[in-house]
């Protein structure tokens, strides 16, 4: 993963997750291939998968399992966070805000086989929620949403 901003590059493990060399305001163009791993989006970014189309990045429970998922894709916690050309799938839930958060865009986003739902709230408000060019398919209750 590549933040063009800042020209850091970003590990792949957990823990490092916090986007510590991140700062406000920064697009993160993410490379083609499948990440085995769930990420915190604490920091007003854009995360903006490289490929021609959402299947050429995909964020993939580590268990890389429908039956055995668990945690969340992306857990958004800022405002003004965009995810644009990424597929997550295998989580409990794909995208996910922790708190009330406004300006959350998702766009040419797919989220599928998401054993809970593709995207859920948790009865936080979400002021500004934008989705376009995005497809819902096969989570949880077959619709996307719970």
């Amino acid at each position: 993963t590549t933040n063009i901003s800042t020209a850091a590059a970003l590990g792949r493990r957990p823990q490092e997750k916090d986007f510590a060399s991140t700062i406000e305001g920064d697009t993160l163009t993410v490379d083609p291939g499948t990440y085995n791993e769930a990420v915190a989006v604490n920091k007003s970014v854009a995360i903006i998968g490289s490929g021609t189309t959402s299947t050429d990045v995909v964020l993939n429970a580590p268990f890389n399992s429908y039956a055995a998922a668990a945690g969340n894709g992306f857990a958004v916690s800022v405002n003004n966070v965009t995810i644009k050309k990424v597929k997550v799938t295998n989580f409990n839930v794909g995208i996910t805000n922790s708190i009330a958060v406004s300006n959350l865009t998702l766009d040419s986003v797919e989220l599928s086989e998401n054993f809970g739902a593709g995207f859920y709230s948790n009865l936080l408000n979400i002021d500004s929620l934008t989705i376009t060019n995005s497809t819902l398919s096969y989570n949880g209750n077959k619709s996307g949403f719970p």
